[in-house]
């Protein structure tokens, strides 16, 4: 599954909702969105077993080089007045982070071997958009979320030097359980939050979980800022590229609720 232009979608989304602000208010729609940047920082490793030879576990940063990065996401969160339906918020982030570095050891990647002292580059991209479908059974001063992550994610991690070129790739649509606490400070504008989703079995799992505190003005004009850990663990060489991926750092951003 992939989903192309989200960013396009949920900008045309909030132009939409945004010229009619008052009247979704008065329909009982309670509306957020927002966008900021998120500062990742990667680690792990990576594999891509090909034609029967074995990969090797390529460290993201002490053999490919890959440094932190600093990239953009975007959000929109629906709440509406039908107590059968679940509310509904969009995510959208971006990884896309590149390197070059002489190895220290011989790897192979993908049907190719690459040996020390070789100067070798690399790019990692990982793009989500999450569709969270879920209900508030607690909806007052601290509000608690339960509901279903579907992400949307497409991945690629490639290796090349000079002749040689290693590319994997592949698409996914991952069903994820969700779950989200938010404490409001009346009278403040002040709030904190923290959600999260996961899937797995222990030995292969994929987990997503955010912290942040947000102030919003009278107007509905606002700031959070927090921090965001991801981490993608797949040990079956059946599914390329797989490894453990991690990525995590801090965020900000602005948003507008009406």
């Amino acid at each position: 599954m992939t989903i192309r232009h989200p960013l396009a979608v949920i900008g045309v989304c909030a132009l939409g909702l945004g010229s009619m602000g008052a009247a979704h208010a008065a329909l009982g729609f309670n509306v957020s969105l927002g966008a900021g940047i998120w500062s990742q920082q990667p680690s792990g490793f990576v594999h891509y077993t090909t034609n029967g030879q074995q990969s090797s576990d390529v460290n993201l940063k002490n053999d490919l080089g890959l440094g932190s990065k600093s990239q953009g996401y975007a959000w929109i969160d629906i709440q509406h007045p039908i107590p059968v339906l679940p509310d509904v918020e969009i995510r959208y982030s971006r990884i896309d982070t590149s390197g070059s570095n002489v190895l220290s050891r011989t790897i192979s990647y993908g049907g190719q071997t690459y040996t020390a002292n070789q100067q070798v580059s690399s790019q990692l991209k990982l793009t989500q958009t999450d569709f969270i479908f879920y209900y508030q059974p607690l909806n007052n001063i601290v509000q608690l979320r339960l509901g279903l992550d579907v992400k949307a994610l497409s991945l690629s991690a490639d290796i090349k030097s000079g002749n040689q070129s290693s590319s994997a790739s592949g698409t996914a649509a991952v069903p994820m359980l969700y779950a989200g606490l938010r404490a409001n400070l009346p009278l403040t504008g002040l709030s904190a939050a923290i959600d999260g989703s996961y899937i797995g079995d222990g030995a292969n799992y994929f987990a997503d979980y955010q912290a942040r505190i947000a102030y919003e003005t009278a107007i509905g004009l606002g700031l959070q800022a927090g921090y965001r850990q991801m981490e993608l663990k797949v040990g079956n060489s059946k599914i390329d590229p797989n490894g453990d991926i991690k990525f995590k750092g801090v965020f900000a951003g602005i948003f507008y609720h009406f």
